[in-house]
């Protein structure tokens, strides 16, 4: 009998080498079996209910399914891409189904040890649905899952308004609803246009004046990404819905960007590592300490910003630091200064709220999700914009004919330029549409082509993989969330990362008909009544069902309207202005990668969806711009 630890210490001392080498091994070899076996198992288990599965292995699961997507598509791909691939090829995966309403409406992947835990992909509209939408009892529906929380915790500590669940979610929610209400985005218009403008101005810089009447030069600028210039508009816009403040990182000089920005930017990139084996591993070994000292930094400069803003929406100060009234490089007008605009933070810190460390934490966080949310997926999805713009000529000339007609003979009054000779192309000046829009935000409203432009975008090009988890100790875990209505069977939910299927529903030729991969805006100008005509949807359920790029249910994104307002307001500003093009060429020229190796594309198109999370535009989008070269 050992009579102290140190007697155990010195037992285990004299055990030889190779016995604690060869027993270490065998226990560590027996854990990875057992896991291994019990993962495996879950799936088998769904075969035995009556559940048709992909081909599996005891030993390598759905692996080689994966790996076979691996050999078609680049390493750097975002999920996005997986989703859609793999329901696509679903009639090749059980041959046996020779109808397709046989195939299997959610298709269940056991990746492990690549992903923790196994995937579901819906792969029906009606199931899609179902599975987010509201559940008796629990606010906010399903749960958002654990991954969500981890690639978050970095930013926010878990304390914030994406990682809340129930009646805390609920309570805050309802708060900030009014803050995306169409009254108040009318509101904030003419401050996006203030930003707008300002990325407008370093377009015109990037295009090479020397090309306006030169018949030798085309008139392209330097090559530049595309990305870098659209998240800094996002982010200052964000900015000041939030918290009604400039923060300059379209014009700032700092390398990298506006200090915040930044650090959300690397403090996401420290989250997102968590859902690697390799960053779970190294933040174990280092029991959590990896990245501390710089995480800190980050949160710093993060609160820097937002601080202020809290303090003195909740009267904890009566005005910013640094900050006087009529200091336009850091505005803040507390009431959207006098324009009827209300602030996110005003939203978040009116009613009671106890002025504890808890609640400050949680706004804190909330905003910092806000704005990296506000900035990111917005910024890509305005990329894409231009470059379908770019793909279909006959699309931009209808866009900008609407403008014409809507803003032509304003902007000449604005301008001072009032003709009618009718023949000569429209100035399309920026500050004369600028001041058109500030006076009459509402004509944003009339511009059913640009609208169809957007929708169309983002259904060909999802932000967003859109996955929830139930676990086990989930209040929504008894909620048996998947039914097929046809034939019954039910889909188990919990344990299961389960995606939506939205990548793959909005561009599904069963849904859309067979056109549904092109870019075609006019679908959306169809009557939702002539169900004949070519472009009308086939479905027959719902058209929201179809359309879900920023989710639906309960917990559907609370920024999509904004993410409309500004697409619309680019649109108007920017495009009858300039011609954009991709430069893939010249960007390779400039990285010295001019050789005969291959490019990663996807679609055969050098522009794809990459990155982990939210979709980023692979490289960050290589372009040339130029002023408009137009005629009537």
């Amino acid at each position: 009998m050992y009579r102290t630890f140190e007697d155990v210490v010195a037992r285990v001392a004299a055990v030889p080498r190779g016995y604690a080498v060869l027993g270490v091994t065998t226990f560590g070899l027996a854990a990875i079996l057992h896991k291994l076996y019990t993962k495996r198992r879950a799936v088998r288990k769904l075969q035995k209910q009556g559940i048709p599965i992909l081909p599996h292995s005891w030993l390598t699961g759905h692996l080689p399914i994966l790996f076979e997507f691996y050999k078609d598509h680049p390493s750097d791909v975002n999920s996005i891409e997986l989703e859609a691939w793999l329901i696509g090829n679903r009639k090749r995966f059980f041959p046996e189904a020779t109808d397709p309403k046989d195939l299997p409406p959610v298709l269940y992947l056991d990746l492990w040890p690549v992903a923790a835990d196994p995937l579901a992909f819906i792969c029906d509209a009606r199931l899609a649905t179902q599975f987010l939408a509201p559940l008796p009892g629990v606010a906010g529906g399903v749960d958002r899952g654990p991954v969500m929380k981890v690639v978050l915790k970095p930013l926010t500590g878990g304390s914030d308004l994406a990682s809340a669940e129930g009646e805390e979610w609920k309570m805050w929610r309802t708060r900030i609803n009014p803050g995306f209400s169409s009254r108040n985005l009318t509101a904030l218009v003419p401050e996006m246009i203030d930003e707008i403008l300002v990325f407008a101005e370093g377009l015109e810089q990037m295009a090479d004046s020397k090309g306006r009447s030169s018949d030798v030069d085309d008139g392209w600028g330097p090559v530049f990404q595309l990305w870098h210039r659209t998240s800094s508009l996002t982010a200052d816009v964000i900015a000041r819905a939030l918290v009604d403040r400039r923060l300059h990182d379209q014009t700032t000089n700092r390398a990298g960007g506006a200090a915040v920005k930044a650090a959300m930017l690397d403090t996401m990139r420290i989250g997102k590592e968590q859902m690697t084996w390799s960053g779970w591993l190294s933040n174990l070994v280092s029991a959590g300490r990896k990245n501390a000292s710089l995480l800190a930094k980050h949160h710093k400069d993060m609160d820097d910003f937002l601080d202020p803003a809290i303090n003195s929406a909740l009267g904890l100060s009566t005005r910013l630091p640094g900050t006087a009234p009529d200091d336009e490089n850091n505005n803040t007008s507390g009431g959207g200064g006098g324009s009827g605009k209300t602030t996110i933070i005003q939203l978040l810190c009116s009613g009671t709220i106890p002025v504890d460390d808890n609640a400050f934490k949680f706004i804190q966080g909330t905003l910092k999700v806000m704005m990296f949310a506000g900035f990111d997926s917005t910024a890509t999805a305005i990329c894409w914009m231009f470059k379908e713009l770019q793909d279909h000529p006959d699309s931009l000339a209808k866009l900008r004919a609407e403008h014409d007609r809507l803003f032509g003979a304003q902007e000449k009054e604005e301008d001072g330029h009032a003709d009618n000779d009718t023949n000569q192309p429209p100035d399309c000046s920026t500050a004369a549409t600028a001041k058109v829009l500030r006076k009459s935000p509402h004509l944003l409203n009339n511009l059913p082509y640009t609208a169809a432009v957007i929708k169309e975008t983002l259904r060909l090009h999802m932000p967003i993989p859109v996955a929830r988890q139930n676990h086990a100790a989930s209040p929504t875990a008894h909620f048996q969330l998947v039914v097929d209505p046809a034939s019954g069977q039910a889909y188990p939910t919990c344990g299961y990362a389960m995606f939506d299927g939205s990548a793959w529903i909005q561009r599904a030729p069963e849904y859309w008909g067979p056109r549904a991969g092109e870019f075609l805006p006019e679908r959306w100008l169809v009557s939702v009544d002539d169900v004949g005509h070519p472009l009308h949807p086939t479905y027959s359920g719902p058209a929201s069902d179809l359309y879900r790029p920023f989710a639906l249910g309960p917990r559907q994104c609370i920024g999509r309207e904004l993410a409309y307002t500004e697409m619309k307001l680019v649109a108007a500003l920017v495009v009858r202005k300039f011609d954009l093009r991709e430069a893939w060429e010249e960007w390779d020229k400039s990285r010295d990668h001019l050789d005969d190796k291959p490019k990663s594309t996807v679609r055969g198109q050098r522009l794809y969806a990459t990155g982990q999370g939210a979709a980023q535009v692979k490289d960050d989008m290589p372009v040339q711009v130029r002023l408009a070269r137009r005629t009537r």
